[in-house]
């Protein structure tokens, strides 16, 4: 699997996040202020994963095509934020910042 793209930290709202993984190494880190780099557009998560299943994976099976894509739709729903971390305000700033080797110490 290959997977490349920007996102978007809810703790760091002026900042874009660049996302580039493949053969299982990941890297993310700073790419700037969204405004220079992302000009005209407003902070949003867009990541793309290609990649092809071995060759006993059909569709439907246990590790296939399918079940690959489940995997990781159900990876990235549990990243995001939800509605009422949301509504919680910066009250999440308190709590540990796991990002910060990647991404610098955030600012409140």
């Amino acid at each position: 699997m290959r997977a490349r793209g920007v996102f978007h930290v809810a703790d760091r709202p002026g900042l874009a996040c660049l996302w580039d993984g493949a053969g299982g190494q990941l890297a993310v880190g700073d790419l700037g202020p969204w405004p220079e780099v992302c000009a005209g557009t407003p902070p949003h998560t867009r990541i793309v994963v290609v990649g092809v299943a071995g060759p006993d994976a059909g569709a439907g099976a246990v590790g296939g095509p399918d079940d690959e894509r489940r995997r990781l739709r159900e990876a990235f729903q549990a990243a995001l934020c939800t509605p009422e971390e949301a509504a919680a305000g910066v009250e999440w700033l308190w709590r540990e910042d796991h990002l910060a080797p990647w991404l610098g110490a955030r600012s409140a």
